[in-house]
């Protein structure tokens, strides 16, 4: 998957919760009885955080006194997947934007 982080994109290897497989017919993960996959599943992917539930799709704030952590939400099939990201160099997190923003204090939402 490719983000935008406000200035260009980064690439995330995603990964399906456990007995899961991605299903590219439906392009979510679904469970491993209804696309069954015999390929190695990939060893890196983005890392997981379990901070706040996922309720909605988007990019969320992760108090950070540099406001530069934040997590994306994906609900895209059975259980939603969230992966914790942090701006690039000196940009910032705004959470209005749900970009990472050059910025000389800490957006505000």
């Amino acid at each position: 998957m490719c983000i935008y982080t406000g200035v260009g994109y980064e690439a995330y290897n995603l990964k399906c919760p456990a007995s899961t497989r991605f299903n590219p017919i439906m392009g979510y993960c679904t469970p491993s009885t209804i696309f069954p996959c015999t390929q190695i599943p990939p060893t890196t992917a983005a890392a997981t955080t379990t901070e706040a539930p996922c309720t909605a799709n988007g990019r969320f704030p992760i108090a950070d006194p540099n406001c530069q952590m934040y997590y994306f939400c994906n609900i895209n099939g059975p259980e939603p997947i969230k992966y914790q990201l942090k701006c690039p160099n000196d940009l910032r997190f705004d959470p209005k934007k749900q970009l990472c923003v050059r910025s000389d204090k800490c957006p505000v939402s």
